[in-house]
């Protein structure tokens, strides 16, 4: 009975250290109807805490200093099934600090009691909230790249409530979880390679995080940025009979519908092997033979 006792014990301490981590993110928006998501995961039930430092910048989780000047964020918090638990605009003075030139504060802040399970967190720009009670319901300003109203004639994007001026870049804090991961493509960048007119081993390509993803080539070399023959399937796997030889570089895309995510890959083709001597010169019986190099074709490296 001791050594169960202590057995559990153990597992109870090991538990309750694997919640009693921070994670620290950083990036830049490029237009107001951006997004970005975290997932993360709790052990055990946990007060979690969100925070952001894009509106009056300050010294986040990872002791890294944040200028102030981001655009006014918005966290929302979502469950496994993408169920709305809440949603945050402006943490409010004591909560979260206040901006030096608009002395307003507004980075977002979300302090929720949570059980254990997987959850997805998705930083948006001030008002672009959730549209409904299902991640799928999508956000408010979803489509609408320049949302935020300059004024008079000054260029669009990253204006505030009053307005001011803001730029695109973000910080987020996940603070006490298991573990926290932005998406991300984790398949290799390199796929093995193919030979003309064989049919290729398909590969399927991976990305991180709890979503089902919609994958699709955005850019690359030909039309397709693969060579005739083959495609990447809507579900990540690369196949097909590749038609012709060469390097082709492609930049595949996985798309939740909530932060694409993207990642350049590349697949080389080589010809097949092909023994291209046929006849040899002809020797003389007891007379040395004049050495004569074999030639072939295709593959690579170095023939043997």
């Amino acid at each position: 009975m001791r050594r169960l006792t202590l057995i559990s014990l153990l597992a109870a301490l090991a538990a309750a250290q694997a919640v009693a981590a921070d994670f620290s993110f950083r990036g830049v928006f490029a237009s107001d109807n951006d997004k970005r998501e975290f997932f993360f995961t709790l052990a055990q039930p946990a007060q979690v805490k969100l925070r952001t430092w894009s509106y009056a910048g300050g010294t986040n989780a990872a002791g890294t200093v944040i200028p102030g000047g981001g655009f006014d964020p918005t966290l929302s918090l979502f469950d496994s099934s993408g169920g709305t638990i809440v949603f945050n605009k402006d943490g409010g003075c004591g909560q979260v600090a206040a901006d030096s030139s608009t002395n307003s504060c507004w980075d977002a802040y979300i302090s929720v009691q949570l059980p254990a399970g997987t959850y997805r967190a998705v930083l948006t720009q001030s008002d672009n909230i959730p549209n409904g009670p299902s991640i799928l319901d999508s956000f408010y300003y979803n489509g609408q790249a320049n949302f935020t109203q300059p004024p008079g004639n000054a260029a669009a994007g990253f204006w505030d409530f009053f307005p001011s001026q803001r730029n695109g870049n973000y910080a987020v804090d996940v603070l006490g979880v298991t573990a926290a991961l932005a998406p991300s493509i984790t398949s290799s960048g390199t796929l093995p390679p193919g030979i003309t007119g064989s049919g290729y081993t398909p590969v399927t390509l991976t990305a991180q995080g709890n979503s089902v993803y919609t994958w699709s080539i955005v850019s690359g070399s030909g039309t397709t940025g693969l060579p005739g023959g083959m495609a990447l399937s809507a579900s990540g796997v690369v196949s097909g009979t590749p038609a012709a030889h060469g390097v082709y570089s492609f930049i595949a895309q996985a798309d939740d519908g909530i932060q694409p995510v993207q990642q350049t890959v590349t697949l080389t083709v080589y010809d097949p092997v092909h023994i291209t001597t046929t006849t040899l010169p002809a020797g003389q019986k007891g007379v040395a033979y004049s050495p004569f190099s074999l030639a072939a074709t295709g593959g690579s490296g170095t023939f043997s």
